[in-house]
C-alpha cells in the first residue's frame, strides 16, 4: 500500500465525491476509481458507497479513514523530525515552477539559492501547477510555486505574487497593444481557452460571474498550443503575462490586460510538511528575492505577507 493511494483516498472523502477529488488533485476520476478499487481488494472490504450527493463512508471506511489520517501525519512527523537532527539545512531540495515560467526565473533561481544555500545541492523542474500540487502530495518535490486560491486544501503556502491575465492575439486581431480590453468585450471574440483543471475553472467562473457566454474556438491542453494558435490569427487565447513576454518583445502577438473585472490569480510557495520552518523561510525568502528581480518583465505585483485578515492565510492550492 502507496501512501499517495491513502492521500488520495483521504483527498476523496474531503471532498465529498470523485470529481471534486480528481479536479483537486490534478488527475481523472478513473484513475481515482481504481485506487479506490485496489484499496477494497486489499482491504477486503467496501470503503466508499455512493450516493445521490456524492459518496459516503461505510463503517470500514470510516475506520480506513482513520488509519489512512494517523499513517499520513506521523509519517510527515517523522519525515520533520528526520530532518530537525539533520541540521535542518537538507543537502538536497528540489523546487519546481510552473510551465513557461521556468525561461524567466530559474536563472534567477539558480543564482539566489546558491548565494543563501550555498552546501544545499538544488534541483529545479518546470511543471504544470496541478503536477506541481500532485508531486508535493507524492513527497517527490520539496516545494513549488504554484497558483493560490482559498478554495482547495493544502497546507504551508506563502503568498508572493499576483498576476493578472491577458488577452493574447494577433496585432489585427487585438490593437492596440496594452489597451484595457472589457471582459465583455472579450467575450464577443473567439477564444481560446484550456481545455480543462482549474486554470479553465478560474476562466469559466470569471464569465458566468458576469453573466457572460464566451465564444470559445478551441480547447487545448497547453499554453503553448494555446499561444501557437493566437499567433496564427486562429482565435485569442488568455494567458499571464509571464508566459507571453518573449513574444510580445519580438511582435509575434500582442497582449491587452482583461478589465471590467480583471481576472487575477496569485503565485505562491507550497512547501513539503517535512520541512522545517526555517528551511521554508529560507526558500520563500530566496524564492521572492529572485521574483523580484523579474517581475516587471512579468508584469508580477507584490503580495504581502501572510497577516491577519490575508484571505491566503490558511490558503489551499489551484491545480492549474
Amino acid at each position: 500500500m502507496k501512501l499517495v493511494d491513502l492521500r488520495k483516498f483521504v483527498a476523496i472523502v474531503e471532498a465529498g465525491g470523485m470529481t471534486q477529488a480528481a479536479h483537486r488533485l490534478g488527475v481523472t476520476q478513473p484513475a481515482l476509481s481504481r485506487t479506490v478499487r485496489d484499496l477494497e481488494v486489499r482491504m477486503q472490504a467496501q470503503l466508499l458507497r455512493r450516493t445521490g450527493r456524492g459518496i459516503e463512508l461505510t463503517r470500514a471506511g470510516d475506520e480506513f479513514f482513520a488509519f489512512a489520517n494517523h499513517t499520513l501525519s506521523s509519517f510527515d512527523e517523522t519525515k520533520r523530525r528526520v530532518m530537525k537532527v539533520s541540521e535542518n539545512v537538507p543537502k538536497r531540495l528540489s523546487l519546481s515552477v510552473p510551465l513557461r515560467v521556468g525561461r524567466l526565473l530559474i536563472p534567477e533561481l539558480h543564482r539566489e539559492f546558491a548565494k543563501r544555500m550555498p552546501e544545499t545541492t538544488l534541483t529545479f523542474f518546470e511543471e504544470s501547477s496541478d503536477r506541481n500540487c500532485e508531486l508535493l502530495g507524492e513527497h517527490r518535490l520539496d516545494a513549488a510555486i504554484v497558483y493560490a486560491t482559498p478554495e482547495a486544501p493544502w497546507p504551508d503556502v506563502v503568498p508572493l505574487f499576483s498576476e493578472t491575465l491577458y488577452a493574447v492575439g494577433s496585432a489585427d486581431v487585438l490593437e492596440p497593444a496594452d489597451h484595457p480590453l472589457a471582459l465583455a468585450e472579450l467575450a464577443s471574440l473567439s477564444l481560446l481557452i484550456p481545455s480543462r483543471g482549474s486554470y479553465r475553472a478560474l476562466i469559466d467562473d470569471s464569465f458566468a460571474q458576469a453573466d457572460l457566454e464566451p465564444i470559445v474556438a478551441r480547447e487545448l491542453e497547453t499554453a503553448d498550443a494555446l499561444l501557437a494558435f493566437a499567433a496564427e490569427r486562429d482565435g485569442v487565447a488568455i494567458l499571464p503575462y509571464s508566459n507571453i513576454y518573449q513574444e510580445c518583445a519580438r511582435a509575434e502577438v500582442i497582449a491587452r490586460p482583461i478589465v471590467d473585472p480583471e481576472i487575477s490569480r496569485t503565485l505562491a510557495l507550497a512547501s513539503a510538511r517535512a520541512l522545517s520552518s526555517g528551511v521554508v523561510r529560507i526558500v520563500a525568502a530566496s524564492t521572492r528575492a529572485a521574483m523580484t528581480r523579474v517581475a516587471h518583465l512579468a508584469r508580477w505585483r507584490k503580495r504581502a505577507a501572510r497577516g491577519h485578515g490575508d484571505p491566503l492565510r490558511k490558503t489551499h492550492l489551484a491545480r492549474s
